[in-house]
């Protein structure tokens, strides 16, 4: 069983390929005894800032005679894929002085090291904290001992399915039909397009309506108009968040094959057919979902899904009943097989046709969008009101939600959020006084902080990357030199709430284009883009997503409704070790067994471990058997993941993990991604691409 595999692109093939043959000949070896057990991260700035205070700890309470540790990063970003790559390489050089002991990654690694005879067993680490199903996933690793412990499920994430409340009741209340009494509040703007659609009288669906009202009254209720809403009828209040956000949404239409006529049930969010037939059916309905290239600020989709391979492979695991024998690859006699993708009769196979022609009906309505790694995640759509609802890793929590007021970067078809004001700033233009030719512009950060930037050459009292930035696109100089002598002034255009054809500078992952958003390096630790002709806007609380008013369900558990068994994705890096000499693996592992299990206090008092102490701070789950028992503290995306992981009728999938299920996991992926882009591509399309890109490596296992 496999958790969450790495998104690599075709550009790293060529390295994946070398390591595929070349690992053959890498035997194992001992690492350099340096006195010291060495933990690689690739994690968020708060998973990393949590690491760095547990390892502090464990170093200042630990034995003197005990090895201390240290914390490596190996990409800021916290993209897990080069973290992958480094230790590929490391492998292939027999690196003996710069390895690392333990990293934080996914499971495929396992596989990976095992092909060396790198792997590290944890058979002597005290492991009974976890509950045993979440160590299962362990036996479906190739190349390894299936009865042993290799990969510690310490940073797990699970997936749910986020309804915006306030857009969703826009939408309902346009499409339902007057006379229905279970829905009474006035359809949004007196919509002159009378809806026929009937909402069902269940208790889940009456519940599900209670809270979509909830949600609309609580958008109506912003800073500014809250006396005057709180003296307004309800129904002038859920009018009023509909008005709100129609702007965006535009007007309900009465349509064949829409929500005319059509009976809404709580239910369509339990499984991907029923709810992919609702996005559809709303897509239908809206017109200003039909336009194929958005803008940035514009309506996105009905539906956001975070990750699409994860949307793919469990409506698959469901429809194969719950059987990894049914599923697109499997671990046999620990090795990959990859029969049922090649065989067009199996069960597998046919099941990925059905699945992908329900994806592709929502698709060809532009009802569907995903994340693009290091671009702009669905959430931040979502957070915008731009989709009606999406799925989400719970990791996701802490970026999901708008703060009262929001400023956010425009910029083509991209947005950028001015994340609590550290993470966009606006570039001053410089001006003759400035007595330096070079000088090209400056920023002030937060507490004053002054940048400038430089063309040709920096001033010897600046230091790049610290106070300075050396311009070296030559579009983004000439940009910024035409501007040198304008004044800094708003346009007669521009409001109170909205800066037009700006220049900022901003920390974000969002794909540089070297057209508007250019990359610049790093800047005090942090990679830096500048952004040229982009619009600042500042959203009040009305015309965003506020986490009251969300709906937060499980994801869906089924491909549809008859399917037999409950699923629910686990997925999330692993504490994975590495060999390096007998003192060195002895220390790993005595390290390891403080973290899962010493009760330690901490600087607010609490007293945990420290595995609990990290995933508490980045919003993870660590599925230890009292803490699934327990759900008080946690946020309302994982304790929603965790009500699934409890239940006993509910089947856990993990992805089943081979050093070559990583590169069919990035097919599948880029894929999709291209059958959304391109309407023209059908499943056989989609099948020829995916074999394509796979290739040698996997039609040859």
């Amino acid at each position: 069983m496999k958790f969450k595999l790495f998104f690599l692109s075709s550009s790293v093939l060529g390295p994946i390929a070398l390591f595929t043959t070349a690992c053959s000949a890498v035997y194992r070896f001992d690492q350099v005894d340096d006195g010291k057990i060495k933990l690689a991260t690739v994690t968020s700035a708060s998973a990393s800032g949590s690491l760095t205070t547990i390892i502090s700890k464990y170093n200042s309470q630990k034995d003197p005679n005990d090895y201390p540790v240290e914390l490596v990063s190996l990409d800021s970003r916290g993209s897990y894929s080069n973290g992958k790559k480094d230790l590929q390489a490391k492998l292939l050089a027999k690196d003996k002085n710069n390895f690392y002991n333990l990293t934080f990654n996914y499971s495929d690694v396992v596989s990976i090291l095992s092909r060396s005879q790198m792997e590290l067993s944890f058979d002597t680490v005290d492991t009974s904290n976890f509950d045993p199903s979440f160590l299962s996933f362990n036996n479906n690793i190739s190349n390894v001992n299936p009865n042993s412990i290799y990969a510690l499920p310490a940073t797990v994430s699970g997936e749910v399915l986020v309804l915006n409340g306030p857009v969703l009741h826009y939408i309902l209340s346009s499409a339902k039909k007057d006379s229905n009494t279970t829905l009474s509040t006035h359809s949004a703007s007196n919509n002159s397009n009378k809806g026929t659609m009937v909402v069902a009288s269940d208790s889940e669906t009456s519940s599900l309506w209670t809270k979509l009202e909830a949600a609309a009254k609580m958008n109506a209720q912003t800073n500014e108009t809250q006396v005057l809403k709180s003296n307004s009828s309800e129904s002038n209040q859920t009018q009023a968040s509909d008005t709100e956000i129609k702007k965006i949404w535009g007007d309900y239409q009465e349509v064949d094959g829409g929500l005319k006529n059509y009976t809404f049930k709580a239910s369509v969010f339990n499984n991907w057919k029923d709810l992919n037939d609702f996005a559809t059916r709303i897509a239908k309905s809206f017109t200003k979902l039909q336009t194929t290239t958005k803008k940035g600020e514009e309506v996105q989709a009905v539906f956001g899904i975070g990750s699409l391979e994860n949307a793919l492979y469990t409506a698959l695991f469901a429809s194969g009943k719950a059987d990894y024998n049914n599923f697109l690859f499997n671990i046999k006699n620990q090795r990959i097989n990859f029969s049922n993708f090649f065989n067009k009769s199996s069960t597998a196979f046919q099941n990925l046709k059905t699945i992908f022609n329900s994806f592709k009906s929502l698709i060809d309505q532009n009802g569907l969008i995903s994340n693009a790694h290091f671009n702009t995640p669905v959430n931040d759509y979502a957070k915008f009101n731009q989709l009606a609802f999406y799925t989400s890793s719970t990791a996701r929590f802490p970026y999901s939600f708008a703060s009262d007021s929001v400023k956010r970067l425009i910029v083509n078809d991209k947005t950028i959020e001015n994340k609590n004001n550290k993470s966009v700033f606006e570039v001053n233009l410089s001006s003759d006084s400035d007595n330096n030719s070079n000088l090209i512009g400056t920023v002030s950060l937060e507490n004053s902080k002054q940048v400038s930037l430089y063309e040709k050459q920096v001033d010897s009292n600046k230091q790049i990357g610290v106070d300075a930035l050396l311009i070296k696109d030559e579009t983004l100089i000439n940009h910024l030199k035409s501007l040198k002598s304008q004044v800094s002034a708003k346009s007669a255009s521009e409001t109170s709430q909205t800066k037009q054809n700006k220049t900022f500078l901003a920390f974000t992952t969002v794909n540089a284009d070297q057209k508007a958003i250019f990359d610049v390096g790093k800047l005090n630790g942090k990679t830096a883009k500048i952004i040229i002709n982009a619009t600042e806007t500042t959203n009040a609380k009305i015309s965003t997503l506020q986490e009251k008013e969300a709906i937060v369900l499980k994801a869906p558990q089924r491909f549809e409704s008859t399917d037999p068994f409950p699923i629910a994705l686990v997925q999330g890096p692993s504490l994975i070790g590495i060999h390096a000499n007998e003192r060195e693996d002895i220390e790993t592992k005595k390290f390891v067994n403080w973290y899962l299990n010493t009760k330690v206090q901490w600087e607010e008092n609490s007293i945990k471990t420290p595995a609990e102490y990290v995933a508490d701070k980045a919003s993870y789950l660590l599925p230890f058997k009292n803490r699934l028992n327990n759900t008080n503290s946690y946020n309302e995306f994982v304790k929603t993941a965790v009500s699934q992981f409890a239940d006993k009728n509910v089947t856990k999938f993990a992805e089943p993990a081979d050093f070559l299920s990583n590169k069919v996991r990035d097919g599948v992926k880029s894929n999709l991604n291209a059958a959304i882009n391109n309407h023209s591509i059908d499943f056989d399309s989609f099948i020829n691409d995916l074999t394509d890109y796979l290739g040698s490596d996997v039609k040859n296992i």
